[in-house]
């Protein structure tokens, strides 16, 4: 259980982090002729630094090569890469300024109770570590991860609304599941919690793009790459 949580935890935080990819249109962005060495824009006068896309840039360039591809060779998929960054920069300015306009906090009570109910899904102390390191996470990064979902959660619940899933969507899912795998035989009862969180993921990914969106439309951004 633990994987399925630190996965919503990653898919969240970094589906936030991209999800502007694809309303680049609404956003008020004015190009600045020629690069500035130490920042690559200014978001509400916030600098993202040159330093930091870089080395996201090189990051995934590693990830990539580590799979047997390298990217340096191919123009279009590096501007594809830097476009990706350069976003998740952005969004991340954003959604970061967004907590602070609006005093969203979380508790470190909050958080270390979140914490405690990640590791109870473990069987002992042992485990969990392991899959940590499994993950490439150190206690401290997840506890940053929880903090970033909690604020995220009350940022989304105050602008846009709560994320709850019915019990008609999730008979709905479930059906058509059984319809498309008519050789298992699938228990309502049992699957019902993994479609639940399916369906709250993709409820959450939706709220995170309309936020961001929202975030835009009253940003003002300026790039210098």
């Amino acid at each position: 259980m633990f994987r399925t949580t630190l996965y919503v935890l990653l898919v969240t935080v970094m589906f936030t982090l991209l999800a502007a990819c694809g309303g680049q249109e609404q956003v008020q962005e004015e190009e600045i002729e020629g690069e500035n060495q130490e920042y690559v824009a200014i978001v509400n006068d916030q600098e993202i630094p040159r330093a930091e896309y870089e080395e996201l840039i090189l990051q995934q360039q590693t990830m990539y090569a580590e799979n047997g591809f390298d990217v340096t060779e191919d123009e279009e998929m590096m501007q594809v890469i830097e476009d990706q960054v350069l976003e998740e920069l952005i969004s991340q300015a954003l959604i970061e300024q967004a907590f602070v306009e609006r005093n969203i906090e979380v508790s470190d009570e909050k958080v270390q109770e979140e914490l405690a109910l990640i590791k109870s899904e473990f069987e002992d102390e042992t485990q969990f570590e392991e899959t940590l390191l499994a993950s490439n996470l150190t206690v401290e990064e997840l506890k940053e991860l929880i903090a970033q979902q909690v604020k995220l959660e009350q940022l989304i619940a105050s602008e846009i609304g709560e994320i709850t899933v019915t019990e008609e969507e999730i008979e709905t899912l479930f059906n058509q599941y059984v319809e498309n795998f008519e050789d298992e035989e699938l228990n309502y009862e049992e699957v019902k919690p993994l479609i639940e969180q399916q369906l709250m993921d993709e409820k959450r990914n939706e709220h995170t793009l309309q936020l961001i969106d929202n975030l835009k439309q009253d940003a003002n951004i300026e790039l210098f790459v």
